[in-house]
């Protein structure tokens, strides 16, 4: 376990003295924020540091730095090493100098940002990423909350072939296309007062029958379960009920918290949310190190019930696939369009450390302990509870105790085995419902942003709800139809991430051009380095991954490292050129 404290160490202090680099790079002032200088009680307004920290930590934080790193600890500690590293000087740069941009320049979003500073040609082609980045994000955040629901809430299969499966996607679709065509505060208001009274009899009843039925309680350090011991979290005659008081739980959080709305969000339930995201990271933490779960370290044999780390780090080529495989959990060209819309209610330049830079830390150290959790679960093997991972004819797969049965299960269900092994059965079901709950936040808003950038690519009036839904529906088709084949395909899944993966980081790339630019065009020449680290580094991984992956040319691997690293120079040349005109 040193090599993971180490990193969390690293990521802690190193977080602290870069950050401390960033902030005298950018020089914040006392000058006003476009909260109040464009102060229209809606999309600008002032909103405390502490909400706008969580609210930026909710918008940022989907399922990203959680599959990521379940997928990405495959290729061995070395994840605890590089995890770290890249969100110092790479993620948490992006983010805070794409915040501070933004309110310096009066809440500009970060496609306005890229016209300004690169120009309408590269313009146009950062609008076709942005809106693959939200398609992609649509149907990865109602793939994984779907089948996290499926398989470990509810205790299905999960399985293409299972109605429950769909009818739970079904249920994710219809709130998805609600948020982005409808009002939907108003037409959640008007069922609230119904939602609630189910809710206080719901729980009423469950409080009551805890205490009369006298039910075992598991103590939380002794608690090693299997996954799905017996269907499920919640299984069996309990599921319907379950299923609406969850519902109904979530309905009401959204309502009694909500003291402001924004964006067609309440703004005061992310308190609730981001609570509960950080809450587990901090109790798995908590948990592997009370109960001394074994993690491999850097300096031993990188070797776990029979599964090699090693082998797995060349045959998978960890550069550049590690760093498309975590993603979210280093870097994410997504974070730039959503942290723009909290830089309209900071109410100081000052806080924007704490709002952007530090969320990205924190969104750091769930990676990390997402990581460690999915390879202290390796460490116990499939039949102490944990996770086997075996080639199977789909690759490379996680395998776990399903009903006494050693099975393939999906990455999302990782999660599950996690929550449950480490904090039995009622934290884990609270940790699940939040990691639902995660994408959720953001998946409904990519899609929304997505719908708007069309309009407003084509010209298409958004002013009646059927203008709004005639567009929407042709997105939905299609991410229904890539939805189905993701099912259907055994490798459906890590195919999308992969896709997902890469054309988010190529999306960062854009953005860390023109916060170069930005940067040189701003008296800022002697910084412009900060910025110009993960631009280079990634425009190679980007580019070296397409050319080698089988989703992309798939040439030979030290054919794509040379083209990587020919295409970075190209690009950080250019930017360099591109800055020096003005």
């Amino acid at each position: 376990m040193h090599t993971f404290i180490m990193g969390i160490i690293f990521l802690i202090l190193g977080g602290w003295l870069y950050g401390n680099i960033c902030e005298r790079a950018f020089r914040p002032d006392d000058r006003k924020t476009p909260a109040y200088e464009k102060n229209d009680g809606v999309d600008y307004v002032p909103l405390p540091k502490w909400k706008n920290a969580l609210i930026n930590l909710l918008n940022i934080a989907g399922t990203g730095p959680i599959l990521g790193p379940i997928q990405g600890i495959l290729f061995g500690p070395i994840a605890f090493i590089t995890i770290p590293i890249g969100c110092v000087i790479g993620g948490a740069v992006h983010d805070y100098l794409s915040g501070m941009i933004s309110v310096r320049e009066g809440g500009i979003q970060m496609p306005e940002l890229v016209r300004r500073t690169a120009g309408k040609w590269m313009h146009k082609i950062y609008t076709v990423f942005v809106c693959l980045v939200l398609f992609l994000i649509g149907v990865v955040f109602i793939y994984t909350p779907g089948d996290i629901a499926a398989t470990q809430l509810f205790g299905f299969g999960g399985t293409a072939k299972e109605p429950s499966t769909w009818v739970i996607y079904a249920v994710i679709f219809a709130y998805y296309l609600i948020a982005s065509v409808f009002p939907i505060d108003k037409i959640i208001g008007r069922i609230y007062p119904l939602f609630g009274a189910v809710l206080i009899l719901s729980a009423i009843g469950i409080f009551a029958m805890l205490l009369t039925k006298d039910l075992p309680m598991t103590d939380l350090m002794t608690y090693r379960g299997s996954i799905n011991p017996d269907g499920g979290l919640l299984s069996g005659k309990y599921i319907l009920p379950a299923f609406l008081l969850a519902a109904v739980v979530i309905l009401h959080l959204y309502h009694r918290f909500a003291g402001r709305i924004k964006d067609g969000k309440a703004t005061g339930v992310y308190f609730i949310f981001g609570l509960i995201l950080i809450l587990t990271a901090l109790a798995v933490f908590a948990v592997m190190l009370i109960r001394g779960y074994d993690l491999v370290e850097l300096w031993d044999p990188h070797t776990a019930h029979g599964f090699n780390y090693n082998f797995y780090f060349e045959s998978e080529h960890f550069i550049p696939v590690f760093f498309v495989t975590v993603a979210c959990g280093i870097l994410s060209g997504f974070h730039s369009t959503q942290i723009t819309l909290v830089t309209r209610t900071l109410e100081s330049e000052k806080e924007g450390r704490t709002a952007f830079y530090n969320m990205m830390i924190a969104e750091g150290f769930i990676a990390m302990v997402w990581a460690a959790g999915t390879m202290a679960m390796i460490s116990l093997g499939a039949e102490q509870a944990g996770i086997t991972i075996a080639q199977t004819d789909a690759g490379w797969s996680y395998l776990a105790n399903v009903n006494g049965v050693i099975q393939p299960i999906s990455a999302t269900s990782v999660v599950g085995v996690v929550c449950k092994n480490m904090l039995g059965p009622v934290g884990g079901m609270i940790a699940v419902i939040g990691v639902i709950i995660l994408p959720v936040t953001s998946g409904d808003t990519a899609l929304r942003s997505m719908r708007l950038i069309l309009a407003d690519t084509f010209g298409i009036k958004q002013d009646s709800s059927r203008k709004r839904l005639l567009l929407a529906l042709p997105v939905f088709a299609a991410a229904f139809l890539v939805l189905i084949w993701a099912k259907i395909d055994p490798n459906g899944f890590n195919t999308i991430w992969r896709y997902f993966g890469w054309s988010n980081q190529t999306l960062a790339v854009f953005a860390l051009a023109a916060i170069t630019i930005w940067m040189m065009q701003h008296d800022r020449k002697k910084f412009m380095w900060l910025p110009m680290i993960p631009l280079s580094f990634y425009a190679f991984i980007t580019c070296s991954y397409l050319l080698s992956s089988k989703i992309g040319l798939g040439l030979p691997h030290n054919v794509s490292i040379i083209g990587g690293l020919l295409f970075a120079l190209a690009v950080t040349t250019a930017v360099v050129v591109k800055g020096s005109r003005h």
